[in-house]
């Protein structure tokens, strides 16, 4: 019971997305061959706490601790000590940004915040946006693209190859269908607290399709960087063993529906980004 509550507050406070992100950090870096500064990897992981948490309280603040989500009512329920804790994490993170970041990262970072920014906003007050400007998966899995691999193309002194570039195509058709395996299970979520999804503007049928396409592209095209390009091979098995498992949730949802085992393995599979570090 105890070990099951921990798991949960460690979902609940995205610590397994945090370590999905620096696991993506050091895969693009691992293809861009560079090696990041530390403080980087900090920084992105505490950005990327930040960014789930607003969301998180944006969402319980808007139902009301009344979701089909518990997450969502966790943090409404909790919303007190969570902002004040956000709030040191966010001081905490700007002095980092200014005091250990060089300028050319700084001046990047405008970008992708810009975007969460319009992101959010879009998302909570916006509704009844036009559905080909506002799809929010899309949005998602580009801004997380940006920001994971806008470091490492940095520190490259701005030079992608055809062979980089294919790849990094590859990451965003992962990171689009890990949040397109969301938006298909919990459809029925996202109905009853009219939440924006892909699935409720297009279609559950395409969305499947979209996202099955999206990760096949995916594996076709970093074994066409391997083979060839000259890309490295633990970079294509990387990629394949993300995709692969990510097909078979799509392909099985009685089974992992269960305990909600579609994000769990969703979310743990982008940690085999770390893989990279073997090759």
């Amino acid at each position: 019971m105890f070990l099951t509550r921990i798991l949960q507050l460690f979902r609940y406070f995205s610590l397994d997305i945090i370590i999905g992100a620096i696991a993506s950090l050091v895969f693009a870096s691992s293809v861009m061959g560079v090696v990041m500064p530390r403080p980087y990897y900090i920084i992105l992981g505490l950005t990327v706490w930040l960014i789930y948490t607003a969301d998180h309280l944006m969402d319980g603040v808007k139902t009301r601790g009344k979701s089909e989500s518990d997450t969502h009512n966790f943090f409404y329920k909790y919303k007190i000590p969570i902002i004040l804790v956000f709030l040191l994490v966010l001081v905490f993170n700007f002095r980092l940004v200014m005091y250990r970041l060089d300028e050319k990262f700084i001046e990047f970072g405008f970008a992708p915040a810009l975007a969460v920014v319009v992101y959010l906003v879009l998302n909570r007050y916006y509704g009844d946006a036009p559905r080909y400007f506002f799809i929010k998966e899309v949005w998602i899995a580009l801004i997380y693209t940006i920001a994971i691999w806008g470091g490492p193309f940095i520190m490259a002194n701005d030079l992608f190859t055809p062979a980089s570039l294919l790849t990094m195509l590859s990451f965003f058709l992962l990171i689009f269908g890990n949040v397109l395996i969301y938006s298909i299970y919990e459809r029925d979520k996202d109905e009853k607290d009219n939440n924006r999804s892909l699935v409720r503007d297009f279609g559950l049928r395409m969305t499947i399709n979209l996202a099955l396409a999206g990760l096949i592209l995916a594996i076709l095209s970093a074994i066409v960087v391997y083979v060839f390009m000259g890309g490295a091979l633990m970079h294509m098995l990387t990629i394949m063993l993300i995709a692969g498992p990510m097909l078979l949730i799509l392909s099985y949802p009685e089974f992992f529906t269960r305990g909600k085992l579609y994000g769990i393995v969703a979310d743990l599979l982008i940690w085999l980004f770390f893989l990279s570090l073997i090759g």
